[in-house]
């Protein structure tokens, strides 16, 4: 049984449980952690569906602390995806934690350390896509959805997918005055790390492999031993066998695929040999 006064103890609960209280104990909580015992947080800040579970779960293991994980702090874009859920008529998530973190770190001018990863946009609009589509489609019976080629074309009229090309300018620039397009990026070692005023960066991009990202993190965070475990893992899911005849079925109009390779983001982050080698991919019926 775990001790309940170890820093380990509410370290992994103020990565999954915290966000879940009203907006006035997250926020004390925090202003806390932040201000009276002055620790510096480390922020798992990403787009969905780019392996920040798998990383926040690991620094937890790692005894990480205080550690915490969203994926918006922007309010203005907290209170766009509030308005979606609204007009299907469903219940908001609860975002107090990014409200609370973008006023205690960006508004306050504390010192952080921010984890954003990032992943190649077709391929995580996909994952993200299955991950949201009882939420999109305002069902809880993913299962009926047999017809691939209806998923397919949900997947091409319905899906967000300017979301991973803009997200670092709607979230990271707007909360932490960092424009990460104008930083280059080593695209073969994967990843940076970027130092501004209070907030220390590390950009990662999750095809690497598991070593490096894990070298990546030590070397950020000072750590001698630090592993991953993967976690929300797509093909682990009740969808996964829908989700895997989608991939294999999936055939992208040439423009759409242009759209996504060719854009600020994956041009950026990503070599020419990697952006050849998925316009490939995804031109094809091959399976991924």
């Amino acid at each position: 049984m775990k001790d309940k006064y170890s820093k380990n103890y509410y370290d992994r609960q103020s990565i999954n449980v915290i966000g879940q209280y009203p907006k006035i104990i997250t926020s004390l909580y925090i202003y806390w952690l932040i201000h009276i015992i002055r620790k510096i947080p480390v922020v798992v800040y990403q787009m969905g569906k780019v392996g920040s579970l798998s990383i926040t779960n690991s620094l937890a293991k790692a005894g990480i602390h205080p550690l915490f994980h969203v994926h918006r702090m922007n309010p203005h874009n907290i209170q766009n995806i509030r308005a979606q859920y609204i007009s299907r008529g469903q219940n908001p998530q609860n975002e107090s934690l990014g409200l609370c973190l973008y006023r205690e770190i960006q508004q306050s001018n504390k010192k952080a350390k921010i984890i954003s990863s990032f992943r190649e946009p077709i391929a995580r609009n996909i994952s993200a896509y299955f991950q949201n589509l009882e939420v999109l489609s305002n069902t809880s019976h993913l299962g009926n959805y047999k017809d691939i080629q209806i998923l397919i074309s949900k997947y091409l009229a319905e899906y967000p997918h300017h979301v991973p090309l803009n997200w670092f300018d709607i979230e990271l620039k707007n909360v932490l005055n960092i424009d990460v397009y104008d930083y280059p990026f080593p695209k073969d070692r994967g990843y940076t790390i970027i130092r501004k005023k209070n907030i220390d960066l590390l950009l990662l991009k999750i095809e690497i492999p598991d070593t490096i990202k894990e070298m990546a993190i030590s070397e950020f965070l000072a750590l001698d031993y630090f592993r991953l475990s993967k976690k929300n893992i797509g093909q682990e899911k009740k969808y996964a066998s829908i989700y895997q005849d989608f991939k294999r079925s999936i055939k992208l109009p040439a423009g759409y695929i242009d759209l996504m390779m060719e854009s600020k983001y994956t041009r950026h982050f990503y070599s020419d040999a990697e952006i050849s080698e998925y316009k490939n991919k995804w031109s094809s019926f091959a399976p991924i």
